[in-house]
């Protein structure tokens, strides 16, 4: 039987040498390979069991979401937080309209703009949801001490700001 390899280990020290063009790093050593890999863990193993409790869709999820953060929300502030497309946002929003956890509203300031508000039974199925949510985010930050969880907000943020500095 094959060892099994596993592609966190080391990784600090791997990063300590780093050559300016990256050229030392193997797949497995890039960060995007492993901020991905932990988003596809715990969309797996955490969120989608709160979001099947609460029978939502990961996409639902997302815009129940920034709903309820704002109460209403332009849908084009949707796209722009969530990082998701047009028709991923449409077809969330039909679902959820229909239903009755979100309503759509003609937006005064802009003719062709369209506002979602959360509905009561929206507010509910978001509350069952973050329940679980919450709970299984602060085990993960548990498994820092304050100190660390501190840092890791600055190197989340940190790169969130270079992200956002890129040309798309």
């Amino acid at each position: 039987m094959a060892e099994r390899i596993d592609p966190i280990s080391g990784l600090g020290e791997r990063w300590r040498e780093l050559a300016d063009d990256g050229s030392n790093m193997q797949l497995e050593d890039l960060p995007s390979f492993h901020f991905v890999r932990i988003a596809v863990q715990f969309r797996r193993r955490i969120t989608q069991r709160a979001l099947e409790a609460a029978g939502l869709s990961y996409a639902e999820w997302r815009v129940l979401g920034l709903v309820g953060r704002y109460t209403s929300i332009p849908t084009p502030d949707v796209a722009r937080m969530s990082l998701m497309d047009k028709a991923q946002i449409s077809r969330a929003v039909e679902t959820l309209v229909g239903k009755g956890l979100v309503r759509q509203t003609d937006d005064p300031d802009h003719a062709r703009r369209r506002i979602l508000l959360i509905t009561d039974a929206g507010r509910e199925t978001l509350h069952r949801a973050l329940v679980v949510v919450r709970q299984a985010q602060a085990r993960l930050l548990a498994v820092f001490n304050a100190d660390e969880r501190v840092l890791l907000g600055h190197f989340l943020e940190r790169i969130s700001h270079w992200l956002d500095e890129i040309e798309p």
